[in-house]
């Protein structure tokens, strides 16, 4: 059936340019699965028919409503039970009225036989008529919405690696010349490489870790729509209202003989007579619901758009003929060491360990190591998602702690850096004395270059983090003003639906009230009209003999008898009445027992999704402490760079006082390679950090994703919910008000 305007909403609400269809029919049969089928009767569909004994192909049972051979509704049998259904001989003989079905190798068979005046169908529900026209559309529309958010999530998905490539160190020159000593260069150390983190602090191996997450929340999930189906099942089987009685007559007549007495008359009133009440039973009005506006439609009008990937434009300048010198630094570099926290040197957690004797000693509380195996005990054995929670806070506050240890840490070696390069600072003012006019005015163009360069930089990263910042700003007042505005409209709906019940039911209470006073004038007038029958009774029979007493007597019994009969009648029919709705009472407590059920489930999809979030958060600290230990190394690399091109300026100064110029040329080509090195390596350093803040930038937009995707499968539970419980109690207001009236 059509479904252009489902497919509309799902892409106003996602923003993808084409809704998937097999996401759309997965939801509609979704929905089918979670409804009761005797709720569904407008999707009901019939199979071709069978006239000649042939089976129906048909085989998703759950979808079956009815199965019926020449009108007569069909009684499900195993299929070990055929073979009874069809011998004539036995007692389990299947007749034309009271055929049965059994499904076998995929079709639907039928006992007896069907034929071409006895034609067979197979009515069952059609997941393609939950379309645009149905009330159940919305569900249908959130669900999809939910699987395309989860696909968005799981494309933006990132797997952490540095494409960039460090420089390569250059070749060290022997520099000589024949009226100076030979000068040699110190020996650089390797550039420093980003070491992407493998595990998250707890040691889970990260490329497993997050999927195995995944698998467990769908598994609850599962379980979700397992009870629900359950639930249905139950709730399918409707239990068979009691027969109403046949209530005879009663009346009376007097003997035929010439007597001076007359036999007394008297009328039965009845719930049908213009006497008594004959209004109808009320009905129940659905409330609308305002149409779901897309988050697409409050972005649209921003005054800042997407900045996009960070770039550089501006350029480097050119690096000038330096000559090399020796600097003696006698100052060291200072290093970056991770935190401790509570007295433990590990980082964190090193290992999950497994406490196989309980959690409960007082050493289990220090050891870091078991608090992630103690959340998982509370969450997959014990099924206590409060005291989940409780641990998972306190391991929150633990990665907290340990956030800040590392802060500290890095202030202090940041401090100690800056320590060192005004040192060293120092004693490159104190050896720039020595340097010629010209070296110095090269170097003050080139600094000077560079610090246009940097300004340049400076400015364009500003820029980015100004467009950046406003368009996250008002993305953020967007998306409030949507929440805002969507929460009012629900909250207007359930208003909406609890004042229609309320109305509803205030009609009914009006209506049973007006029926309870009306039985109460029939009996009253029955009582009076019998009593007067009596009295005249009493009257006759004082005027006439014992023969005519004897024939009143038995006008008498006979009427009695007659309504007594017709009171056992009525006695029964209430008690089957109350049998019916025991059962009915039964199956809705067994199907709210497999709801409540499922809401646990729902509870342990909320504490796996709480323990996946922290998971992230861990494997983010990681990072950062990577970033950590690679900008340690950086800078001890870029320090040493440093003293190299102090040695190679003083042995300029040393080669200029020899007068060895072909010396200062080898000299200073060797510095300006040098130079230009470092220089890649900051290239190098930029790349890594931007694509570090873009790994992290997926990271975050996976994680709103999954909340979305969350949010519109709630939803969709709840339009499914309500539709069942509003469906549900006009279903059972309808049954009592028939059975209200087969009683009158």
């Amino acid at each position: 059936m059509a479904t252009t305007n489902i497919e509309l909403d799902i892409e106003n609400i996602t923003g993808v340019s084409d809704a998937n269809d097999q996401f759309i029919i997965s939801a509609q049969k979704f929905v089918v699965s979670s409804v009761p089928k005797n709720l569904l009767h407008f999707a009901q569909k019939a199979s071709s028919s069978s006239t000649d004994g042939s089976a129906i192909s048909f085989s998703v049972n759950d979808s079956i409503i009815d199965v019926q051979r020449n009108g007569y509704s069909c009684r499900e049998i195993s299929m070990s039970e055929a073979i009874w259904a069809l011998d004539s001989t036995s007692l389990k003989y299947a007749t034309a009225k009271h055929p049965v079905w059994y499904h076998k190798q995929g079709g639907v068979h039928f006992a007896p036989v069907t034929d071409g005046s006895n034609a067979g169908y197979v009515f069952y529900v059609d997941y393609s008529l939950i379309d645009d026209n149905s009330d159940l559309r919305n569900a249908v529309v959130y669900h999809a919405a939910s699987s395309e958010f989860s696909k968005l999530g799981s494309s933006e998905l990132p797997t952490i690696s540095i494409t960039s490539v460090a420089p390569s160190t250059p070749s060290l020159p022997s520099i000589s010349s024949s009226g100076v000593a030979s000068v040699t260069i110190d020996s650089l150390p390797s550039a420093p490489d980003y070491v992407t983190p493998t595990s998250t602090i707890s040691g889970m191996y990260w490329a497993t870790e997050y999927p195995s997450s995944e698998v467990d929340v769908n598994t609850a999930l599962s379980s979700i729509t397992t009870n629900i189906d359950l639930a249905n099942s139950i709730l399918d089987l409707t239990p068979v209202l009691p027969d109403t009685p046949s209530i005879e007559t009663v009346s009376y007549s007097g003997p035929s003989s010439d007597l001076d007495a007359s036999s007394p008359t008297f009328t039965t009133s009845t719930v049908a007579s213009s006497s008594v009440y004959t209004g109808s039973a009320p009905t129940y009005s659905k409330a609308n619901r305002t149409s779901q506006t897309a988050f697409s439609g409050y972005t649209s009008g921003l005054s800042e758009t997407d900045p996009g990937t960070f770039s550089i434009s501006a350029i480097a300048p050119v690096q000038p003929d330096v000559p090399d010198f020796t600097l003696s630094i006698t100052t060291s570099l200072p290093t970056y060491s991770s935190p401790t926290v509570g007295g433990v040197s590990e980082s964190l957690t090193a290992t999950m360990d497994a406490d196989s004797s309980g959690y409960g000693t007082d050493a289990d509380f220090l050891n870091f190591s078991k608090w992630f195996s103690v959340a998982g005990e509370f969450i997959e054995d014990e099924e206590d998602s409060e005291l989940a929670a409780v641990q998972l806070n306190k391991i929150s506050a633990y990665v907290s702690t340990y956030s800040q240890a590392m802060q500290d840490k890095l202030n202090s070696f940041n401090t100690e850096l800056q320590k060192y390069q005004a040192e060293l600072q120092k004693e490159l003012q104190e050896s720039q004395y020595t340097q010629q006019s010209e070296q110095q005015a090269q170097l003050q163009v080139y600094q000077a270059e560079v610090g246009a360069y940097s300004a340049d930089v400076n400015r364009e990263v500003q820029e980015y983090q100004q467009k950046l910042a406003q368009y996250n700003n008002e993305l953020n007042i967007s998306f409030q003003s949507w929440s805002k505005t969507e929460s009012d409209n629900i909250s207007a709906y359930q208003a909406d639906v609890a004042n229609e019940l309320n109305e509803y039911n205030k009609e009914l209470s009006l209506y049973q009230t007006a029926v309870q006073e009306s039985m109460q004038n029939i009996q009253v007038a029955n009582q009076v009209n019998i009593a007067q029958a009596q009295a005249d009774l009493q009257v006759s029979i004082s005027n006439e003999d014992r023969s005519l007493q004897r024939q009143l007597q038995n006008a008498v019994n006979e009427m009695q008898q007659a309504m007594n009969d017709n009171n056992s009648k009525i006695q029964k029919y209430q008690a089957e009445s109350a049998v019916f709705s025991s059962e009915v009472n039964l199956m809705i407590q067994q199907s709210q027992g497999y709801l409540q059920t499922a809401q646990g489930y729902a509870s342990e999809v909320q504490s796996k999704l709480q323990v996946t979030q922290t998971k992230i958060q861990e494997y983010s600290s990681k990072v950062e402490d990577a970033l950590n230990v690679f900008n340690e190394g950086n800078a001890v690399y870029q320090a040493s760079i440093q003293r190299s091109i102090q040695q190679a300026q003083i042995s300029i100064q040393e080669a200029m006082k020899e007068g060895d110029l072909t010396l200062q040329a080898d000299i200073q080509d060797y510095t300006l390679e040098l130079q230009k090195y470092q220089l890649d390596i900051s290239s190098y350093q930029s790349d890594v950090q931007a694509q570090i803040q873009e790994y992290q930038s997926k990271i975050q937009k996976q994680q709103a994703y999954a909340v979305e995707s969350k949010k519109y499968y709630d939803w969709s539970q709840m339009e499914i919910s309500s539709y069942i419980k509003n469906n549900s109690k006009m279903i059972q207001l309808s049954v009592a008000s028939q059975a209200q009236q087969q009683q009158r």
